[in-house]
């Protein structure tokens, strides 16, 4: 009973959490304008439309689940399976997340979040209720198929109405949509909604970004399922998800959501080898309709498909060719300039030429980002600067100075995004548990795949592995981020029980 409900609120919050919209005035507490002349970052009352209410819905479902948990705890009802490395892991990443905002310089950013983000202190500890209660479910006794079900509104609802906004009908500029986001009280002050992305797919998740990171998960999730699905009906709907949800993804033009997309499908095929000969119809099937995708949603804006796969070429050339600047310049002048006696000079250096300055190219100013956030974790080694404060700490005069002209508000990956908010130590636990669930995975796997408990496995790890590689260039967001953490959950808990899930008569999806 305590299990089941459990699974369904994690279901709900996987339909309804990505959707939620709705405008909100929140107070910030940040910088006067003595000390700035940047507006994102000064004191007041600021909107916040996407990310506000999401995280609110949020809250509310974590505290029901720990709710539940605590009375199954007292009922002695609690099935947890104990695995120490786990608890170690979860306890020491939630601990500095704690000590980071509780030592921060901006406690109430940390605590609350930043006010467009809203991803503080309290929605982390969310998502370590998400987590735990996802781990506790004995999954012997209780199937899937509510959260699978989740999963589904979300990407269908948010699909559609990301595919409407390429091919330029925005749901979100609808009356119908004003009407459900924007507070009676407000209406007379916002009496029309514009927003800033046009003729690209965001839907209700704030930024393309997002949805390469929504898609990382839905796209493998439902390519696994229609792999291994053998009753027509339901393959058809797999393979019709798996559509959709690439075609979402293609309308956001996220290179990032491309890469974790293809890494997961890689996964998919390489652990599923052995059964090449068997499944490569399906595997055809999909490359196909994924194509044909792409194309047409070619014909309606170039540059946000295509254009963003060249470019992802493109980049890495940039590199490349900046890399062989930087090693011929170092190679012509070693011969030439030396120093006085045993002073080492470094003529790359005098060019203005460094070793790896290639990357800080990459990604629409990812690499530049990345450089200066890896100057920034000097200063976090135990302890970071506490939840959603990046934007307070990023440099920005150094930026400004190096002709870096935008506001840095997030580092565009995740890992570096933990390492200086929360410190090393957390991203060393971050690490290690994702790592953990994965050598679990492939350390019990039978790579012949004809049991239903190992296919539903490989299907989960793609999706986390999807996620984790386009965090790669993206970072946590409320819109996805309790996705994860369920998934994770899930993941584990059944790792963990494996020979309950052996026995059991019940697991499905």
């Amino acid at each position: 009973m305590y299990d089941k409900i459990k699974l369904y609120i994690l279901a709900v919050m996987a339909a309804v959490v990505p959707l939620v919209i709705r405008v909100k005035v929140v107070p910030f507490v940040g910088l006067s304008k003595e000390q700035t002349n940047i507006s994102q970052l000064i004191s007041g009352q600021k909107l916040n439309y996407f990310h506000y209410y999401k995280a609110v819905y949020l809250w509310v479902l974590a505290g029901a689940l720990l709710f539940i948990m605590l009375g199954q705890l007292i009922d002695h009802k609690s099935r947890i399976k104990k695995d120490n490395k786990i608890f170690i892991a979860v306890g020491i990443f939630a601990l500095f997340t704690i000590l980071s905002s509780l030592m921060s310089d901006f406690r109430y950013i940390s605590i609350w979040g930043f006010y467009d983000r809203t991803e503080g202190l309290i929605t982390y500890m969310a998502y370590m209720a998400v987590f735990l209660a996802a781990y506790s479910i004995d999954f012997s006794r209780i199937n899937l198929k509510p959260f699978k079900w989740g999963l589904i509104v979300s990407t269908v609802i948010l699909s559609f109405i990301g595919i409407g906004q390429f091919y330029g009908h925005n749901f979100l500029e609808t009356n119908l949509a004003y009407m459900l986001s924007i507070p009676s009280e407000m209406q007379a002050n916002l009496p029309t909604l514009t927003f800033r992305f046009k003729d690209i797919a965001y839907a209700t998740l704030f930024n393309p970004n997002y949805v390469g990171s929504f898609t990382a998960i839905a796209v493998p999730f439902f390519l696994g399922l229609f792999l291994f699905e053998k009753e027509k009906n339901r393959k058809i709907a797999y393979f019709a998800l798996s559509a959709l949800s690439f075609a979402f993804m293609i309308a956001s033009g996220s290179r990032a959501g491309l890469v974790g997309v293809f890494a997961a499908a890689a996964l998919l095929v390489a652990i599923n080898i052995k059964n090449f000969a068997r499944d490569w119809k399906r595997y055809a099937s999909m490359i196909a309709v994924f194509f044909v995708i792409a194309f047409v949603f070619n014909f309606q804006n170039p540059a946000r498909v295509f254009g963003k796969i060249n470019s992802l070429f493109s980049d890495a050339g940039k590199v490349i060719e900046q890399e062989k600047e930087a090693i011929t310049g170092s190679a012509k002048d070693d011969g030439e300039t030396s120093g006085s006696e045993g002073e080492e000079v470094k003529p790359s250096e005098e060019k203005g030429i460094v070793y790896g300055e290639g990357f800080t190219t990459l990604g629409s100013g990812r690499g530049y980002i990345w450089y200066k956030t890896l100057g920034m974790m000097k200063d976090t080694i135990v302890i970071g600067n506490g939840p959603d404060t990046y934007v307070m700490k990023f440099p920005h005069a150094d930026s400004f100075k190096e002709n870096f002209n935008k506001i840095a508000d997030k580092p565009h990956n995740i890992y570096l995004q933990i390492g200086v908010n929360q410190g090393l130590i957390a991203l060393m636990a971050f690490l290690f548990l994702n790592s953990y669930a994965f050598w679990k995975f492939l350390k019990q796997t039978d790579f012949n795949f004809e049991k239903r408990l190992d296919q539903i496995l490989l299907m989960l790890d793609a999706a986390l592995l999807g996620y984790l590689t386009t965090s790669l260039f993206n970072d946590s967001v409320v819109s996805v981020a309790p996705l994860y953490w369920a998934m994770l959950g899930i993941f584990l808990s059944i790792l963990v029980s494996r020979k309950d899930m052996e026995k059991s008569k019940v697991f499905e999806i």
